[in-house]
C-alpha cells in the first residue's frame, strides 16, 4: 500500500474554479501533493479544478467529496511555505458594485490534464474495440459449431426417416 505523504494543518482562504465558475474555499491541510478544501459546495469526485491561493494556481482532481469538504490531488508539488507567506488580496467589492455574473467561458483543463484525459478516452475507445472484435468472433465460432452438429443432427434424421415411415405404413 503506497505510504500516506504528511499533511500539514492550516487555514487558508482560496478560491476554485471548476465548470467556468469561481467559489470561495478554505484550505485546511496540505501535503506535498494534496489538499483538503472545506467550502459550501465542492466539487464531486472526478472534477478537474483550479485552485487560487493568492497568486498561485493549482490544477487539481477532486479525489473525494463528503458534505462540506473535498480532498484534491495535484501531479504539481505544492510548496506549503509558499501557500502561507505574505499575500496580498484585492479588496472585495460589494454585491451592489458587482451586477449579474457574467456567462463564463467553457472551463479548459491545462494541456497535462487533457492529456490525461485523452489517454484514459484512448483506453477505452481500445477496450470497446477489443470487446467488439471477441464478441464478433464468439459469434463466428457458435454459428460454426451450430452448423457442424446441426449437419450431423440431419444426417441421423435422415437416415433414420425411412425407418421410422416404415413402419407406420406396416400393419402390426
Amino acid at each position: 500500500m503506497k505510504e500516506r505523504e504528511d499533511r500539514q494543518s492550516v487555514f487558508i482562504s482560496a478560491r476554485m474554479r471548476w465548470d467556468g465558475c469561481w467559489q470561495a474555499a478554505n484550505v485546511r491541510n496540505v501535503s506535498a501533493h494534496g489538499l483538503l478544501v472545506a467550502m459550501a459546495e465542492p466539487p464531486a469526485a472526478g472534477t478537474y479544478v483550479e485552485v487560487q491561493i493568492g497568486k498561485i494556481m493549482l490544477a487539481a482532481r477532486s479525489v473525494w467529496s463528503s458534505g462540506l469538504t473535498c480532498g484534491l490531488r495535484s501531479r504539481d508539488f505544492i510548496d506549503v511555505a509558499s501557500l502561507q507567506g505574505p499575500r496580498t488580496r484585492p479588496p472585495a467589492k460589494s454585491a451592489a458594485k458587482r451586477g449579474p455574473r457574467p456567462v463564463a467561458e467553457k472551463y479548459q483543463p491545462p494541456a497535462r490534464l487533457r492529456h490525461e484525459q485523452s489517454r484514459w478516452l484512448s483506453a477505452m475507445m481500445q477496450y470497446a474495440t477489443f470487446l467488439a472484435v471477441a464478441v464478433c468472433a464468439a459469434s463466428g465460432v457458435a454459428w460454426e459449431v451450430h452448423k457442424t452438429l446441426s449437419a450431423s443432427t440431419d444426417a441421423i434424421g435422415e437416415a433414420l426417416a425411412p425407418n421410422i415411415h416404415d413402419r407406420a405404413r406396416s400393419p402390426e
